[in-house]
């Protein structure tokens, strides 16, 4: 159980994340919402960022990436499981 009291700033950063699921009727948190929470509390999490559409991916930001796999995911409260439908990929290669 984590006892530990988050500092104000941290606990209502925390609470946007959770009240945003909220308000979009929710019960469930996506995965950079996680990542969202674990960086706020100071643990480590993959490098990612989320896109709306292929016009966002630039050579810039594949250039955040380091490693030789990339794993593009579905992000959708429809679809908890994403790799059922095919909606996970891992790209190999040079970016």
């Amino acid at each position: 159980m984590w006892d530990t009291k988050l500092p104000p700033e941290q606990e209502n950063a925390v609470d946007a994340i959770l009240g945003k699921a909220l308000r979009d009727g929710r019960s469930a948190l996506l995965e950079h919402e996680i990542y969202g929470i674990f960086k706020i509390m100071g643990i480590r999490t993959p490098v990612h960022c989320t896109v709306d559409n292929l016009g966002q991916v630039t050579r810039e930001l594949l250039g955040t990436f380091t490693g030789p796999h990339l794993m593009v995911k579905v992000i959708s409260p429809h679809t908890p499981h994403k790799a059922r439908i095919g909606g996970i990929r891992s790209i190999s290669g040079s970016l």
